[in-house]
């Protein structure tokens, strides 16, 4: 596309814009496209996903040569990463993954996570994500439990 200095009538501080034999400003062609994809909603949710999912394949790939070219930020991402605490204790005897188990609170057969202390980091046992999330959410504490319990016990 080609941009040129002519404004539109309509949208007079919009830049104007040539593409083949369509000339626009970009507010009109903004408009343009939403009515475009209102009408045409299956092709356009059709052409969406093929986009996210070519983007998806080339930002993968940039990100492998760039932390094939920088070794040093590739370890600081895998430390950082969400997978961090069980990648940091996955060759260690002491904190054997079980994968699949049942979670000690819910007592539900799920996927289990690596819980921690976070004040001391010291490795707490295997738990259920749901779980895991849940600790986190009453402050990984004995008394937010306690008072959701009192609370439940009262309604």
């Amino acid at each position: 596309m080609k941009l040129l200095r002519n404004a539109c009538t309509k949208h007079p501080d919009s830049p104007l814009y040539v593409s083949g034999s369509t000339r626009r400003c970009r507010d009109c062609g903004r408009e343009q496209s939403r009515q475009w994809a209102a009408s045409h909603h299956d092709q356009h949710l059709a052409n969406s996903r093929k986009h996210h999912r070519d983007k998806k394949a080339k930002v993968r790939a940039r990100k492998r040569r760039y932390y094939a070219a920088n070794p040093d930020k590739a370890a600081r991402a895998l430390e950082t990463s969400k997978q961090a605490g069980y990648r940091k204790w996955r060759g260690s005897a002491n904190y054997e993954h079980p994968h699949n188990g049942i979670c000690p609170i819910c007592t539900k057969e799920k996927l289990l996570v690596y819980d921690h202390c976070h004040e001391t980091g010291a490795f707490r046992g295997w738990v259920c994500n749901n779980c895991n999330r849940g600790l986190g959410y009453f402050g990984d504490s004995v008394a937010g439990i306690q008072r959701a319990l009192v609370y439940l016990q009262g309604s």
